[in-house]
């Protein structure tokens, strides 16, 4: 095992008021590695590098994190020495040995990521597995689990952007990550002059009047404002991120009498034939629930045995013919009248008519359009 001691030069001394202190760290982080803890040793060289980053502590604290296992850190700390160390840091070779070494170990279980990020501003995560490593810069090199990878890339004004890799062991790979602009955004105010009027961007339905300014983002749009009883009124609108876009409808009434669809999934007066539709079965049902109950009723109430039984049967099947009609045309007038009282789009109307008494069953109705 090679650790090492400090030694400097005057000037070095006079020129760093934490050496003293780091010093003091570093004598007792080696009285810790040569005990074996080297644990304890780590934490003491990480004191020390702090206040006066040299060459010979990063050594120490690189052969800490190599003792422990802990290749990644100690590949870290051994390229400091390395790079830094200069005429000042004699055991080069040591260090360059000892690196290849955490280099070779790491290769059996890692992959070395190359991470090329734009724009520069971008902050990276990688995550694998439990684990995740933040880079607050755009452009690093890191050793990550081989295996599945997932890189997510943030910066202001841009689009949080992932991409996901599969690395094998040994593996070294670089890879470009773009952020995607995010759209800027712009207000928009419809003031319509019809309550209730729908306001479509590119047809989709973003409010009724009168409505609040919404925010969307900037570009051109085909604006529609619709109301029923009134023209549709259309016109291209430009929104932009600087100023708001104030847009002022008024609606006309439509002079024919007709009416403009308002995008509600159906032209107008569909509720209406499908009240009329209802309505008309339900009128069919109470004729053959009529026909049954006629003859029964009209029966003399003294029958007996089988014959009375089976009118009986036909009786129950009447009525249930009738209460059957009675609810078809009930949903078929309540549809006709939401229809009705959505506006004057109403093609149809009906007004059914039925009437029991002992004697006979009639069913009937107006149907007006």
């Amino acid at each position: 095992m090679v650790m090492l001691a400090l030694h400097v030069s005057p000037s070095a001394e006079a020129a760093d008021p934490n050496r003293d202190q780091a010093e003091k760290l570093v004598t007792e982080g080696l009285g810790f590695a040569r005990a074996g803890n080297f644990a304890a040793a780590k934490s003491k060289f990480e004191e020390a590098v702090r206040l006066w980053p040299h060459p010979d502590i990063q050594h120490n604290l690189a052969r800490a994190h190599h003792k422990l296992g802990e290749y990644k850190s100690a590949a870290r700390y051994y390229e400091l020495a390395i790079a830094k160390g200069g005429n000042e840091f004699s055991h080069r070779k040591d260090a360059q040995k000892y690196r290849d070494e955490v280099l070779g170990e790491l290769r059996k279980t890692h992959a070395l990521l190359t991470v090329i990020a734009t724009p520069s501003s971008a902050n990276c995560v990688v995550k694998w597995d439990d684990e995740s490593e933040d880079f607050p810069y755009a452009n690093f090199s890191t050793w990550v689990k081989a295996g599945e990878v997932r890189i997510e890339g943030k910066a202001p004004g841009y689009k949080t952007t992932p991409m996901d890799l599969d690395l094998s062991p040994g593996e070294e790979r670089t890879i470009q990550l773009q952020l995607g602009l995010l759209p800027k955004k712009g207000y928009l105010q419809v003031t319509v002059n019809v309550p209730g009027a729908k306001v479509f961007l590119n047809d989709t339905l973003i409010g009724k009047a009168p409505m609040k300014a919404v925010t969307q983002d900037a570009g051109i749009y085909n604006l529609s404002v619709k109301a029923k009883g009134y023209k549709a009124h259309k016109q291209e609108v430009i929104i932009d991120s600087v100023t708001p876009s104030d847009v002022y409808v008024v609606l006309v009434a439509s002079g024919d009498g007709s009416v403009t669809s308002t995008g509600d999934g159906g032209p107008p007066g569909t509720k209406t034939w499908v009240g009329v539709g209802l309505t008309t079965l339900g009128v069919g049902a109470g004729v053959v629930g009529g026909l049954v109950l006629g003859p029964v009723l009209a029966k003399d109430n003294s029958l007996q045995g089988e014959a009375f039984e089976r009118a009986q049967t036909e009786e129950k099947i009447g009525w249930s013919l009738v209460g059957g009609a009675a609810a078809l045309i009930g949903a078929g007038i309540v549809l006709i009248a939401i229809d009705e009282g959505d506006g004057p789009s109403s093609a149809a109307s009906f007004t059914p008519e039925l009437s029991l008494t002992p004697d006979h069953v009639s069913v009937g109705g107006t149907l007006r359009f």
